[in-house]
């Protein structure tokens, strides 16, 4: 399944990120409803997967915002 998700160009703002971010999440709220219908639970999980990705994304920009990320919030495990 092909989500289309809006690209994160490399000179843009973390504010104009963020808003990528709340978009792409809108997108794949409406993956998600397509793929409950059809039930696809193979897009479910990668719908799941990216979402999780987004909100890591999501907590490193606004933590970038506010002048709060460390170099320590990029350590994945």
């Amino acid at each position: 399944m092909s989500y289309n998700l809006i690209p994160f160009p490399l000179d843009i703002t973390p504010e104009e990120a963020l808003k990528i971010v709340e978009s792409n999440f809108i997108i794949l709220s409406g993956a998600s409803m397509k793929a409950i219908v059809q039930h696809d639970t193979e897009a479910l999980e990668d719908i799941r997967s990216l979402s999780e990705q987004l909100t890591y994304i999501e907590h490193s920009l606004k933590a970038a915002i506010d002048g709060t990320l460390i170099d320590s919030d990029y350590n994945l495990h």
